[in-house]
């Protein structure tokens, strides 16, 4: 829902932000075959070939000045789940994973805005993005003779990034876009419960919990980049975006396991604050373009598919484990483990904005 609200908050915004332009240059759009704003002398180079191009820009067929837009992405994360949490019962052999009941199997959205600056050749650019993922699950199961065990699990998933950027149009041969090198801070996160609790003849629960975080600060750069095609307003769009930053890694386990009235309580908590973390990012598809002449801007959409990869090193490994414990039952494992720190997320995104 937050999604679509910033996409007809960024369309209201955009019309009331950009100012009317008044009847002269009306008048100079009406000579102009894409965008207002232009030089009267090459408008009749306005179909967009080399005459009315400089280094960087052609004066008569884009335009500078402020630009925006508010974008819904559709991901479902991959590679998320690692068996972190895990009981087995020694004695009849079952085994309870969390994961199974839990995955990331369906899109979830999320928006992504971004607000910046464009002049003839350089510009500035704001952007920021924030992905979240839930899911829980709950089972019923016989574990031999008359025990029951009830499991129930949850999985929680979030992906984070800020972007400070200078840009710097191109254009080569029919592409024309922008170049970025900037600032991006960006955070993962990861956290898996699992609770099981059994019925008839003994008392007992079992209570298990990891958590992954990571964040930190670095370098992005890439290209975005479009392709006219025809003359109603498409173009194929293309950006790549690449990001290496570096920060910390914290990991938590937990795990309260208790039989009749025996208890056993784990815990372990590690943090690396010298690790690396490297993203790439893809988007491909279509955008419609269409000027509002008298408002001196273009308002466009696009609809792409998106690949993000999340790949992350350093943090230090740990196990938390008991083989033995069983008071007045059957034995059983009780493993924790650490959460993965990669991921990848595949899907769909649609954005609207204007830019003048």
């Amino acid at each position: 829902m937050k999604a679509w609200t910033l996409l007809a908050s960024s369309l209201l915004a955009g019309l009331l932000i950009v100012p009317a332009a008044d009847s002269t240059a009306c008048a100079k759009t009406a000579s102009c075959q894409r965008l207002p704003n232009c030089d009267d002398s090459c408008s009749a180079a306005c179909s967009g070939r080399s005459s009315c191009r400089s280094s960087c820009r052609s004066s008569c067929c884009q335009s500078s000045g402020v630009y925006a837009g508010v974008e819904a992405t559709f991901l479902q994360p991959y590679n998320t789940n690692s068996n972190s949490l895990v009981y087995q019962n020694n004695t009849t052999g079952v085994t309870f994973l969390a994961d199974p009941l839990v995955v990331f199997d369906t899109l979830d959205a999320a928006p992504r805005i971004w607000l910046g600056y464009q002049g003839q050749c350089w510009g500035v650019r704001g952007r920021y993005w924030n992905f979240d993922a839930e899911r829980f699950g709950d089972g019923f199961t016989s574990v031999g003779g008359n025990q029951f065990r009830s499991v129930q699990a949850f999985n929680f998933f979030s992906a984070k990034t800020g972007d400070l950027e200078g840009t710097r149009r191109f254009q080569f041969f029919n592409w024309e876009g922008d170049l970025f090198l900037g600032a991006r801070w960006a955070e993962l996160a990861h956290e898996q419960r699992m609770n099981i609790q059994t019925s008839v003849i003994n008392s007992q629960s079992i209570a298990q919990l990891v958590r992954m975080r990571k964040d930190g600060v670095g370098l992005t750069f890439g290209f975005d980049g479009r392709r006219p095609i025809g003359n109603q307003g498409l173009a194929l769009k293309l950006n790549a975006r690449g990001s290496v930053l570096w920060g910390r890694h914290e990991s938590y386990g937990y795990q309260d396991i208790m039989f009749d009235a025996d208890r056993l309580v784990q815990a372990v908590r590690v943090r690396d604050d010298c690790t690396t973390m490297t993203i790439a990012e893809i988007q491909a598809g279509i955008e419609w373009s269409r000027k509002i002449e008298c408002f001196r801007a273009e308002v466009f959409t696009h609809v792409v598919a998106e690949y993000q990869w999340w790949r992350n090193s350093g943090g230090t490994d740990w196990l938390a484990q008991t083989d033995t414990f069983a008071a007045g039952g059957a034995a059983g494992t009780y493993r924790l483990s650490p959460l993965g720190s990669d991921a990848d997320l595949v899907g769909l995104a649609w954005a609207i904005g204007f830019r003048r």
